[in-house]
């Protein structure tokens, strides 16, 4: 009997364990799953705050790039020169609008007026480009013949005004970078225009321009140096050039005896690029 107490006390003990284990094993599970849980909802902003930072240290870092270098780039040409004829820096008018400068006037380019005038016809010239051709002012006044003209100019500001002033069947004009690959034609003409452009721009125009088979004369007018520096400017500034000098060395450029008045630098060249064997 004392044997059977004994056997039967034990399973009631080892019962009792039993349910003691199975009632606290959820406790553990629970437990756990909220480890797990915590350690999910943890991780991915432990992981992602250094991101964060390093992202929000780079885009300050860029601000005050830009705020401490505000003119990182050069501003476009456009923008450049159409701020030169709304600042009037080359000559205004009797309203106060700006325009191309004292040496556009009709008295200045009396004499090439007259001596364009005279080629074009004297040559035949169907087709006129016009690199820089500004307010026309001066131009306005000429008899362009039977010939087509296409004024190009980067200030869109003054090719819109000349447009609605001037513009007809054989008159064009347009917005565009002289240094680019201009329309072909029979005559380029450019006044006044290289000195206000840097030596990489100038040499630029002279690449894509200057070749025999795009056109068959080039009146080029510039104010020359005494000696030939050619000092490099940015874009829009002034200096006198000698386009015959380093570091453009243009070839065949032949002198015309135009005079601008009082004016003693300012020199237009021919080049007759008929005569040039192709390149």
């Amino acid at each position: 009997m004392d044997a059977l107490r004994t056997r039967r006390r034990g399973l009631a003990l080892s019962s009792r364990w039993s349910r003691d284990r199975s009632a606290a094993a959820p406790s553990r599970a629970s437990r756990a799953s909220g480890a797990s849980s915590r350690r999910r909802e943890i991780n991915p902003r432990t992981m992602k705050r250094p991101v964060s930072i390093a992202a929000g240290l780079a885009a300050a870092l860029a601000f005050s790039y830009f705020a401490i270098n505000p003119i990182s780039r050069q501003p476009s040409l456009t923008v450049t020169f159409n701020r030169i004829y709304a600042e009037g820096r080359w000559g205004q008018d009797v309203t106060g609008k700006g325009t191309s400068g004292p040496g556009s006037t009709l008295e200045i380019t009396r004499e090439y007026r007259a001596y364009v005038e005279d080629f074009v016809k004297k040559h035949a010239v169907k087709s006129v480009v016009d690199a820089g051709c500004g307010d026309w002012s001066f131009s306005s006044a000429m008899d362009w013949g039977d010939a087509s003209y296409l004024g190009v100019d980067i200030a869109s500001d003054v090719i819109e005004a000349v447009r609605k002033k001037h513009e007809n069947g054989k008159i064009k004009f347009q917005v565009g970078d002289i240094t680019e690959d201009l329309p072909a034609a029979d005559l380029l003409i450019s006044k006044d225009v290289l000195q206000h452009l840097s030596n990489t721009l100038v040499r630029k125009f002279i690449q894509n321009n200057l070749r025999k088979g795009k056109y068959k004369w080039v009146i080029l007018t510039n104010d020359r140096p005494s000696s030939p520096r050619n000092q490099d400017i940015p874009n829009g500034e002034y200096r006198s050039i000698d386009l015959a000098a380093p570091p453009f060395e243009v070839g065949g450029l032949i002198d015309l005896p135009i005079k601008f008045g009082t004016a003693t630098r300012k020199v237009t060249s021919l080049l007759d690029l008929t005569e040039r064997p192709l390149d």
